[in-house]
């Protein structure tokens, strides 16, 4: 017997319950691109997020129609987009990349391969009392 999930958004008030497509629908979506972007905000902050059109999704958040934090740190400008094989892809590097520093991400943005290596390289350490 197929499970089926229950998808409230999708069914009226008045309707009885409605099934959801397969939950692996989700991840298996043929020929449609995720990608994963970076918007610089007017406060030089960086936002991270993941769209299937990161350049309409860039001007809903100029909009007022994104996130709550670009909402107060418009207007927001794509600086920078990387394509994901599948959306848990990119929703895996959406959260690489919100984990990295703020001079990290500016290195990449700038394309940086160099500046970015020597951010990622672990500090020599001084040992006291030697």
């Amino acid at each position: 017997m197929r499970r089926v999930e229950w998808c409230p958004e999708r069914a009226p008030v008045h309707a009885s319950r409605r099934a959801c497509p397969p939950l692996n629908y989700l991840h298996t979506e043929l020929d449609v691109p995720h990608y994963v972007y970076i918007l610089l905000c007017r406060d030089k902050s960086f936002y991270v997020g993941q769209s299937q059109n990161p350049e309409a999704r860039a001007q809903r958040h100029n909009d007022g129609l994104g996130g709550h934090y670009t909402a107060s740190h418009r207007p927001v400008r794509l600086v920078y987009w990387e394509e994901a094989e599948s959306l848990t892809a990119a929703l895996r590097r959406e959260a690489e990349l919100k984990r990295l520093t703020h001079a990290k991400k500016a290195a990449l943005v700038a394309g940086s391969v160099q500046a970015l290596d020597k951010l990622s390289r672990p500090e020599d350490k001084v040992i006291k009392g030697s």
